[in-house]
């Protein structure tokens, strides 16, 4: 693989291995990849690492739902966030259009950073494809190890994890103990809260399935949510029954609903007086950071709007809340209308203490 800058000049040079990723988006003509690289190496200054993906954004018209989400979730206190950035990736000598280089989800003091000894970094996903998971008792959640690989969990981390998942959930779902915030001594619940907000704001139903949804352990740490993920598909009302707008009426009352309120935890935590005292409190602190997410978008717009000559003619979108057919400055004024109808409504309901859906 050859880095090259904007200018044509090559910035680095690396041997790696490459595959396929992803469940339906590997279904689609743009496919997505990930990257191993045999050496660590750095792109655009971000600590080097071995392991990279190249995002397709198949689904997205924008193609600034990840990169979008990222943004906001970076205006949060969430321990950390992939970076990354477009490129224009030539493959076999044949242009394959804009794609996103970003960093893959890993245990590593400059990603999860956590202990590659006795870390535990796991994925909630009813793709439930994993060697190594189980289904808590309570909630039935599909837990699954991304680390330890397979080859590396003993028995005893994974029993060791899994008690403690649903020990946490016998806690959640006993009304004396959840009122009594027990949940305290064993949630990151500023995580929790954050984690919240990004999916609220993009409007994630991906949570609710759940897939792409993670969380992470360590010995001595609670359970702690994120790193965020999965944002080209079902965010911003991107779905299929909104593709050709035949219940857009159904479609905009998502940016006047709670999205994930009722999914993973949250249903339990929101029970709970003090949490929702906590979320305002939260929400007061990053306010102003959300409202000035819109002169994001516009940066990001102005960056794209040229490779978007060249991408979109290459890669029709198949499934596309914005239509497929709408020009590239309408849809990106469609992300922008949902995002701040949203966040209005968050603004509101939070400030009230208002949690109950419409």
């Amino acid at each position: 693989m050859k880095f090259y800058d904007k200018d044509g000049n090559l910035v680095s040079e690396h041997k790696l291995s490459i595959k396929g990723r992803g469940n339906s988006t590997w279904l689609q003509a743009k496919k997505p990849y990930a990257l191993k690289l045999d050496k660590k190496a750095s792109f655009w200054g971000l600590p080097k690492h071995k392991r990279w993906v190249l995002l397709a954004n198949a689904y997205d018209r924008t193609m600034i739902r990840y990169d979008l989400a990222f943004h906001i979730a970076r205006q949060t206190e969430l321990e950390w966030t992939p970076y990354g950035d477009y490129v224009e990736l030539n493959m076999n000598g044949k242009h394959q259009g804009t794609y996103y280089l970003c960093e893959q989800i890993k245990i590593d003091e400059n990603r999860v950073n956590i202990s590659e000894d006795t870390g535990t970094l796991l994925e909630l996903d009813q793709y439930y494809d994993e060697v190594n998971k189980f289904r808590s008792v309570r909630a039935n959640l599909p837990y699954m190890f991304k680390e330890p690989d397979e080859d590396e969990l003993t028995p005893e981390h994974f029993n060791n994890v899994n008690t403690y998942i649903n020990a946490i959930e016998d806690l959640l779902w006993d009304d004396k103990r959840l009122l009594s915030q027990e949940y305290l001594d064993h949630l990151d619940i500023n995580s929790f809260i954050d984690y919240w907000f990004v999916q609220e704001l993009t409007m994630n139903l991906e949570c609710n399935h759940p897939r792409s949804t993670y969380c992470y352990l360590d010995k001595g740490r609670k359970l702690t949510m994120g790193p965020v993920w999965d944002f080209d598909y079902l965010t911003w009302c991107n779905e299929w029954f909104s593709t050709h707008f035949e219940n857009e009426d159904r479609t905009r009352n998502r940016a006047y609903q709670f999205t994930i309120r009722y999914a993973l935890y949250y249903k339990r935590l929101f029970l709970d007086p003090y949490f929702r005292k906590l979320v305002q409190e939260r929400w007061e602190m990053f306010r102003s950071k959300f409202y000035d997410v819109p002169r994001y978008i516009e940066e990001r717009r102005d960056y794209l709007l040229k490779t978007d000559l060249v991408n979109y003619p290459m890669w029709p979108h198949e499934m596309n809340a914005d239509d497929g057919n709408l020009p590239f400055l309408e849809s990106i004024d469609r992300i922008e209308w949902y995002y701040m109808k949203k966040l209005k409504f968050l603004d509101e309901r939070i400030r009230k203490g208002n949690f109950n859906q419409p």
